[in-house]
């Protein structure tokens, strides 16, 4: 059934569209089409069949605990209840007499209404009303298409689903026209939600209607654990209900608090906190009330959808110093209700406070829209998180008009520069300590003019000044309205972008900033062409400080004029002064001289037999106080620091080692390692290669050596000879990593190479992406032309790995097969799989 558990404010009193005459119209016509329909078709029916006759007054509790147990969904000012009354709707169109039937759901229905603590008459007759008609068309609907068939055969199960149905298109039509009419006017997204939401509920409670019946039919004694059933699962549907807007509702204060960081003045915090205050709690009414020497109006409130403004004072002023709750029906509170907010059932109100303590003003939220549910102290904390964040920018604002009374042009002075009237650099870190206060997100752009030098040695200072100046009309201009341009001299410059702290959304700032510099500036008649470089940082990403925050976009921005590409997102791994790189490389050559680093193996599976050629050794490092740290951080760390060949040496020591334990026990496994392009420039590395096997009493032919195409021709000579050396020894060598790189198919085929590898991210979209699946096919066909082993990396489900095998690859590996394991997690594996060695 659907229910008007809230028309909102329209079925309380406060009706939007015509009055309470033109409801209780509607809702009479409704109950004498139910009446009329009863008398003259449903009287006459009867039980068809010769099924158990179950007397109605024991279905009238079941009504009543269908209709308590409800999923309420919100549309605009309005809440709308799905119950679960179809179920024993259906169960009572075999076993009660249909005028018992009617009885019972109305009873029930009555019952389950006048529980509820705010139904007003208007809308228990209303649903009354519909919950009659929508039980006559059901009735008239289900016996007709049984007629003297069973009822619990397979047309009683169609005749119930059709009975249902209809019953519902019945309540959502009633349904809708009160909503339209409270409303205005319903957006398309919202009838499709009530059709698809009112559907999708009928099948399912007709479905189980259809079920209890027939246990019923079978041994009445069933029905208790189905209840049982049926009641676990709502419950558990409505905690994920209210798990999930718990997570919306997180989500949008958040966009409340980069709202708020964006606002240029008080007036626009007031819109803000205004509008969001009123969507997140659904309250009816909202008003702000600034205490007294706030600049603006002294009220400010929001009813609806409608904003209020009032020149008056409150009656005392701003006096709340804690949060309140005042509710018409706490004797508590109800006398102070009735004076604060006259007519109204219930409100919240909190001090603005400001981080210093002192209380700027009062936030009320006051009545629900909907009448199924009252403020909690939920709401109370959550109008007091909005109340709080607001508060801040009430303070900073008187602060900075004090300021300006007392001196503003000396203040005004002081924070900008002279040439350009850009704020400076104190100015601008303190505008990103506010932007950042609280965990703000926001970017931050430092730039050069590339050559301004020769700017001022061939046309003069004068020539540099008005280029400086232009500059900074022109980043005023391509950069957001909430944005903050600065100068910091010379010509540097900086921006910082509020609420853009997601990489793309703050490229796309630093986008506009370069396309600003492609037209030439015109300086004392002659036409300049000026570029520039950016450094951009993220907050809280990249740092939460501002100096930290400036250190490392100065350090991104030379990266960008050394190479050259306009802008560089700052990279940690590419900063020589960062405290967590330098830190990291010290505990990475602890961990490496400690034997600290694990290993851990990955199968690669025959796709032809199902059995295992062999083992990838993979690093992984546990960081004491950081936890795990990827190899993507930690590898290219050590190879930029020379810990590389340490690193090298180490996992190939462990892998062999392993190998050589597995060995002993008859496992004979081959073992696949990764090789850096620094161990192929090295020309000790195959004696080091050597000496391990030596040590461990292991064969050559065990070990390959996986090595990418670029790494392979970085010195074509000395590469070479190195990878002859390692083949010549028996040694495995593998291209991994195919098709990412720049091969030179003439060298490669040159090369001593026994496989090739093909990457994961071909393989992984070869399934939906008809160039990758290109791309896969032809590396096979290149691969068995040349006699080499295919392996496919990134297999992550059984229609990929079907495909290559069709496809002719010999071996796949990934995370369908198996993750990277522990030798003795590995071993687990091969006893629970029952996976076999292929070789």
């Amino acid at each position: 059934m659907r229910r008007a558990d809230g028309a909102g404010s329209a079925l309380r009193g406060r009706v939007r569209f015509g009055g309470e005459q033109r409801v209780w119209i509607f809702t009479l016509l409704l109950a004498a089409v139910a009446l009329a329909l009863t008398v003259r078709y449903v009287a006459p029916l009867t039980l068809p069949g010769d099924h158990l006759q179950i007397p109605f007054w024991v279905f009238v509790p079941i009504f009543l605990v269908t209709e308590l147990l409800v999923v309420h969904l919100y549309f605009g000012r309005s809440a709308h209840a799905l119950s679960f009354s179809e179920t024993p709707l259906v169960v009572g169109f075999v076993f009660l007499h249909p005028l018992g039937l009617i009885a019972a759901r109305l009873l029930g229905s009555f019952a389950a209404l006048t529980l509820k603590v705010r139904v007003p008459p208007m809308k228990l007759g209303f649903n009354l009303a519909v919950g009659w008609l929508e039980t006559v068309v059901g009735l008239l609907v289900w016996h007709a298409v049984v007629g003297t068939a069973d009822p619990l055969g397979p047309r009683g199960w169609i005749a119930a689903l059709l009975a249902v149905i209809a019953a519902d298109a019945l309540s959502t039509l009633a349904f809708v026209v009160v909503l339209s009419l409270h409303e205005g006017s319903l957006q398309r997204e919202t009838l499709d939600g009530l059709f698809v939401a009112g559907l999708r509920t009928a099948f399912t409670n007709a479905s189980f209607g259809v079920i209890v019946a027939t246990v019923i039919a079978v041994d009445w004694r069933g029905v208790w654990a189905l209840a049982a059933v049926a009641v676990t699962l709502v419950l558990a549907y409505r905690a994920y209900d209210q798990l999930k807007r718990s997570h919306t509702q997180m989500e949008q204060v958040h966009a409340f608090g980069r709202a708020v960081e964006a606002c240029a003045d008080a007036e626009a915090v007031v819109d803000v906190l205004l509008e969001h205050s009123a969507h997140l709690l659904r309250a009816e009414l909202v008003e702000v009330r600034l205490a007294d020497g706030a600049e603006g109006p002294e009220r400010r409130r929001r009813r609806e959808d409608r904003v209020q403004v009032s020149g008056a004072p409150s009656a005392d002023g701003p006096g709340l110093t804690t949060p309140v709750h005042l509710a018409a029906s706490d004797s508590a509170t109800a006398d102070a209700l009735a004076t604060a907010w006259p007519g109204h059932d219930e409100a919240l109100g909190v001090p603005l406070r400001g981080d210093d303590g002192q209380i700027v003003g009062e936030l009320w939220a006051v009545d629900r829209l909907d009448d199924v549910s009252n403020f909690e102290t939920a709401d109370l904390r959550l109008l007091e998180t909005l109340a709080n964040q607001a508060a801040v920018a009430f303070q900073n604002r008187r602060l900075v008009d004090e300021l300006r009374r007392q001196g503003a042009a000396t203040l005004h002075q002081a924070r900008h520069d002279d040439l350009t009237d850009l704020p400076n650099r104190a100015h601008f870190q303190e505008r990103m300590r506010e932007a950042l206060a609280d965990g703000g997100r926001a970017a931050v752009l430092l730039l050069d003019l590339d050559r301004f030098k020769e700017v001022n040695d061939t046309l003069g200072h004068h020539a540099g000044d008005q280029l400086l100046r232009q500059v900074a009309e022109r980043l005023r201009a391509c950069t957001p309205d909430c944005a903050v341009v600065a100068r910091f001299g010379g010509d540097e410059y900086a921006v910082l972008a509020p609420g853009h702290g997601d990489e793309a959304s703050a490229r796309v700032v630093a986008n506009q900033v370069l396309g600003a510099f492609e037209v030439p500036f015109r300086i004392d008649e002659v036409s300049l062409e000026v570029a520039v470089s950016v450094g951009l940082v993220l907050a809280p990403d990249h740092g939460d400080q501002p100096e930290v925050l400036v250190q490392r976009a100065d350090v991104a921005m030379y990266q960008a004029k050394e190479h050259r590409t306009g802008v560089e997102v700052y990279a940690h791994e590419r900063d020589p002064y960062s405290p967590r790189r330098l830190a990291m490389m010290n505990d990475l050559r602890g961990a490496i001289e400690a034997a600290a680093l694990d290993v851990h193996y990955q199968p690669l599976v025959d796709l032809l037999t199902g059995g295992i050629r062999g083992l990838e050794a993979l690093v992984r490092w546990e960081h004491p106080r950081h936890g795990p740290i990827s190899p993507d951080e930690f590898i290219p760390l050590a190879e930029q620091t020379g810990l590389i060949l340490p690193l090298t040496e180490a996992v190939l020591r462990a892998a062999l080692q392993q190998c050589r334990a597995w060995h002993a026990r008859n496992a004979r496994v081959v073992m696949a390692v990764n090789v850096s392009a620094r161990s192929l420039l090295d020309v000790d590395f195959p004696d080091l290669v050597e000496r391990l096997l030596h040590e461990s009493r292991m064969p050559a032919e065990v070990l390959t050596l996986e090595i990418t195409e670029t790494a392979m021709l970085l010195d074509s000579l000395r590469t070479k000879e190195i990878l002859e050396r390692l083949s010549g020894m028996g040694v495995k060598l593998a291209i991994d990593d195919f098709g990412t790189g720049f091969s030179s198919l003439a060298r490669l085929k040159n090369l001593p190479v026994d496989e090739l590898k093909i990457d994961r991210s071909f393989v992984s979209n070869m399934m939906v992406n008809a160039d990758d699946r290109a791309i896969v096919q032809s590396t096979i066909d290149l691969g068995r032309n040349l006699g080499l082993l295919v392996v496919a990396e990134g297999v992550e489900d059984e229609e990929t790995m079907r495909r290559l095998a069709t496809l002719g690859c010999h071996v796949g590996q990934g995370y369908w097969f198996s993750r990277p394991l522990a030798a003795a997690d590995l071993e687990r594996w091969f006893r629970h799989t029952g996976a076999y060695l292929a070789v």
